[in-house]
């Protein structure tokens, strides 16, 4: 006996052995099925990738399945496969052993919702779903929405639509908005979509079961929302590449990222290394940050705006009457393979205007780090004060120089980077902080944008230098020292003080 139509024969042990595997593991039904979504697999002209970020979907979702959770957020990176496994495989998977199951799934677009329920209708008319001979066919069957014999239903959706009519078991919120969406201030449109309108759409009388999956675009996107309210049973949270900052650990299904090396592709034959470098290095990190490592920042910064500093032309300054500082944050040890840099500014404070006149960045051993202090200030004589952080390398640095740089100062810090960086920003908010023009200064401001995520020496030298010369001159922000959560830290700041530096 053979399966019609299928691409290859199978006697009815094999078929059976075959459709047994499937019905009890998704992740091999997903396996099984993605060659119909994607033909040239099937020709030889691509390969089906199939990394261990699928089996960690799979795995949850079969968990979603069987009804050991009920609410699952997924934020994980596009280009992933997400929505062919969550959005088409996943309900077609519950439909071989629960055909009346109901499923509502929402997209940014009705184009995309409408185009993942067409894919899914066909492959339920493909030769490899014959396989599992169900006993249901398609009934009701309109452009957004068909319905099966066992009056299981596929209802597509999207943000801003209304929905009258059908409930469902489980309601699938797939990529809601887009990242041009939220850079444009509609943030809101995604949430008040699910709010009003789809949680409103649930079947009567069964647990709420919700499954929310996309990239990460803002601290405070629908994904974001839920999580921070508790309302997922898990959080699958899959970055690109590993951080394990932002491991959370064993969650309560026993998954675990399976990746130990920072840095580390969650799969590098579907995002390749040139791609992730361009992100990396391009215009705007946001991308790669939010949606690709899952941490998100809002549009101009969680913590100072970057439409606060000010940018000007250091050969306009008239430096005859002012006060010249320079800081430096250094590093920890010699090893230069690490993210971390080395960082030395040169500040000119006049009234209460400070501008950035000078930056030098590199990743150095500590003899080259003591060469770019002496080479700093020999550049830079009137420079009558260097503030030095002494918790790195700070103090050895200071021990070493003291001969032959004057005005070597330790800077000494008990608060943590975000509570240094939310203490100057109402000081960056009330624009008296220049930055100069150029590359080196649009790298500050790009930095200063990202912080907390990210590399943040600049950012967190230039908080040395600000709070130095503030304490200094008397003027000193009550932030300091105690915890500030940085969304409000910019009000804190006007309450604080008036002025920052005198």
């Amino acid at each position: 006996m053979s399966i019609n139509d299928l691409d290859y024969d199978l006697d009815i042990v094999q078929a059976e052995l075959l459709r047994r595997l499937c019905t009890e593991s998704f992740s091999v039904f997903c396996k099984f099925m993605l060659p119909v979504h994607n033909p040239d697999i099937l020709s030889g002209k691509s390969e089906l990738f199939w990394g261990p970020h699928h089996e960690a979907l799979c795995y949850h979702l079969q968990a979603m399945a069987e009804g050991r959770i009920n609410k699952l957020g997924v934020a994980i990176s596009p280009g992933s496969g997400k929505s062919i496994i969550v959005t088409i495989l996943w309900p077609l998977w519950v439909w071989l052993t629960d055909p009346s199951h109901k499923t509502i799934h929402s997209c940014h677009t009705n184009q995309l919702s409408l185009r993942l329920n067409n894919d899914k209708r066909d492959i339920i008319n493909s030769s490899r779903f014959k396989l599992f001979a169900v006993d249901w066919y398609i009934t009701k069957d309109t452009a957004g929405c068909f319905y099966n014999s066992k009056r299981g239903m596929s209802r597509a959706t999207s943000t801003g639509s209304k929905i009258t009519g059908e409930h469902a078991h489980t309601i699938i919120l797939d990529d809601p908005a887009t990242p041009q969406e939220v850079l444009g201030g509609e943030l809101d449109k995604h949430k008040e979509h699910y709010y009003d309108t789809l949680d409103s759409r649930r079947q009567p009388g069964f647990k709420d079961r919700t499954i929310a999956v996309q990239q990460r675009l803002h601290p405070e996107d629908i994904i974001g929302e839920l999580h921070a309210n508790d309302y997922f049973d898990v959080f699958l949270c899959i970055p690109c590449e590993y951080d394990p900052v932002v491991d959370p650990g064993i969650n309560v299904l026993g998954w675990k990222d399976w990746r130990t090396v920072p840095g580390e592709c969650y799969c590098p034959e579907m995002c390749l290394k040139d791609k992730r470098d361009r992100l990396k290095s391009g215009p705007n990190p946001r991308t790669w940050i939010t949606q690709y490592q899952q941490t998100p920042i809002s549009a101009h910064g969680d913590v100072i705006d970057s439409r606060w500093w000010r940018r000007f032309d250091p050969q306009t300054i008239d430096t005859t009457d002012g006060k010249w500082i320079g800081a430096w944050d250094l590093i920890f040890g010699d090893d230069t393979t690490k993210s971390d840099y080395v960082v030395g500014q040169v500040w000119f404070i006049k009234g209460g205007n400070a501008y950035l006149m000078d930056q030098v960045r590199g990743r150095w051993d500590f003899p080259k780090q003591t060469k770019e202090i002496k080479d700093l200030a020999s550049r830079y004589p009137q420079v009558s004060r260097w503030f030095i952080e002494s918790r790195a390398s700070g103090a050895q640095a200071i021990a070493v120089l003291r001969r032959e740089v004057r005005g070597l100062i330790p800077w000494k810090s008990s608060t943590k980077k975000a509570i240094r960086v939310a203490s100057i920003s109402g000081y960056v908010e009330s624009q008296n902080v220049f930055i100069m023009s150029g590359p080196v200064g649009d790298g500050f401001i790009k930095e200063a944008t990202s912080f907390p995520v990210g590399v943040d020496d600049q950012i967190d030298c230039c908080s040395i230098a600000l709070l130095a010369v503030g304490m200094s001159s008397g003027n000193v922000q009550q932030t300091i020292g105690s915890e500030v959560r940085p969304k409000f830290a910019a009000n804190k700041q006007k309450q604080a003080t008036g002025k920052f530096i005198g």
